[in-house]
C-alpha cells in the first residue's frame, strides 16, 4: 500500500502514510457506487460530517473524511471545496462528490440551495454567502447557546 496525497481547499497538503490509509479504511465500508457509504468514526456536531484526527506529535489536525475517502480512493483530492450530490453529510463515496463553485453563475451553494440576488450576501471581498445557510447556523448556534442558559 502507498501513501496518499491529502489537499486541504486552503492549500495544506499532508502526505498520509500507508498505516494512516489503513486505519481510515476501517471507518467506512465500501459499496455501489449508487449507495451511500456512511463514515463509521467521528463525526461533527453541527453538520454531521464524518472527521478523521490526525495525530502529528503532541499537535493534531482534523481531517475531513469525505476529502480522506476521495485521495484514498482516487489517489488525490483537488484542493477545492467539495460538495454532496447525495445531500448526506455523512456519506463518503467519492461519486456523490461535485466540485462547489463560488462563482456567481453557480445556481447551489455548498448545501443545495437555491442562489440569486435575494438569497445571496456578497462581503465587500467579494465572498458570496448563502443567506438559508447563514440563518440555520444561526439557529443552531442560538439552540446550542439556549440550551446551556437553560441547563444553568
Amino acid at each position: 500500500m502507498n501513501s496518499v496525497t491529502y489537499r486541504r481547499p486552503d492549500g495544506r497538503v499532508f502526505v498520509l502514510p500507508p498505516l494512516v490509509v489503513e486505519r481510515a479504511r476501517r471507518k467506512y465500508e465500501r459499496g455501489a457506487s449508487d449507495e451511500c457509504w456512511p463514515w463509521q468514526g467521528r463525526r461533527t456536531t453541527g453538520k454531521n460530517r464524518g472527521v478523521y484526527r490526525l495525530k502529528h506529535g503532541r499537535r493534531a489536525t482534523d481531517l475531513v473524511a469525505h476529502r480522506l475517502v476521495l485521495a484514498i480512493e482516487r489517489g488525490t483530492c483537488p484542493p477545492v471545496r467539495l460538495r454532496h450530490t447525495c445531500g448526506n453529510a455523512a456519506c463518503v463515496n467519492p461519486d456523490h462528490l461535485a466540485v462547489a463553485s463560488t462563482t456567481i453563475g453557480d445556481p447551489q451553494c455548498v448545501n443545495g440551495h437555491e442562489l440569486d440576488e435575494q438569497t445571496t450576501r456578497v462581503d465587500a471581498d467579494g465572498t458570496r454567502f448563502c443567506r438559508a445557510c447563514a440563518r440555520e447556523a444561526s439557529r443552531r448556534h442560538f439552540d446550542r447557546t439556549n440550551h446551556r442558559k437553560d441547563r444553568s
